[in-house]
């Protein structure tokens, strides 16, 4: 049988692939394409810690041109409290440049006298007072931290507090003092003046019913406002000499030499 194709036909040119590689090299040329792209990805980290959004990144790789200004985006917002690079100084990924922090919350550190400390508890409230601040009421704050260790040189402990700074007025750095309101406990206090130190203890004169004076170790706690707490030593009441311990104190030094 005779088939007869009657009709005009175009030839379909073939299209070859040259250059033909080995497979081998295929696979060296595959590796060091993942490389770069390896090195790419890395890259592209870097400038992303260093602040570079993916918006700048992607005009980046399409203009091929490095801008000389760069825009550094900040993880949270917040307030640059502080600058740490100057210009025309390289930076480095590890380099902070800025200090930024959210003041609307502040932290309040005290020290306060170990004996105090066993009373704290966390979420306690306290009341602060900033002097700088012409308030005619303390703040209120909350306990988030009591350090589990006592300072051997000042025998106190650091507190530290929550406060609200909503209105911004709070400052970093800024002194406080902090009054602990809760678990309060009713204590005798003397005044600054009648302390005698000696030996690294604490003394005061306390008159007897002859009407002497007796020294009378104390143990006492920090001062506040020309005032210590009594924590022992004396049970309340007692008559102490307030004005010329320190004379009293050399007089009764001067009779024991005699």
């Amino acid at each position: 049988m005779h088939i007869v194709l009657r009709g005009r036909f175009k030839p379909v040119p073939h299209k070859l692939e040259s250059g033909v590689i080995s497979e081998a090299e295929l696979q060296r040329r595959e590796q060091t394409l993942e490389e770069l792209r390896f090195d790419v990805s890395a890259l592209a980290d870097r400038l992303r810690v260093l602040g570079m959004s993916d918006k700048a990144m992607s005009t980046l790789a399409k203009t091929r041109k490095i801008d000389s200004n760069a825009l550094m985006t900040a993880g949270i917002d917040g307030t640059v409290i502080e600058r740490k690079i100057a210009p025309g100084q390289v930076l480095q990924p590890s380099d902070d440049a800025f200090t930024v922090a959210d003041l609307s919350h502040v932290w309040v550190v005290a020290q306060a006298p170990e004996q105090a400390a066993t009373d704290l508890k966390i979420g306690q409230t306290v009341r602060i007072n900033f002097p700088a601040l012409d308030e005619d009421a303390p703040r209120a704050g909350k306990v988030i931290f009591i350090s589990p260790t006592v300072n051997p040189q000042t025998r106190t402990v650091a507190v530290r507090s929550d406060v609200d700074n909503a209105d911004g007025r709070l400052k970093p750095d800024m002194l406080a003092v902090m009054e602990i309101q809760e678990n309060a406990r009713s204590l005798p206090i003397v005044s600054a003046r009648a302390v005698v130190r000696e030996n690294n203890r604490d003394y005061v004169f306390v008159e007897q019913a002859n009407g002497t004076f007796r020294l009378t170790q104390v143990a006492l706690g920090a001062e506040y406002q020309g005032q210590r707490p009594v924590l022992g030593g004396l049970t309340g009441g007692e008559v102490i000499v307030m004005d010329g311990a320190f004379h009293l104190n050399n007089e009764r030094r001067r009779t024991e030499l005699e």
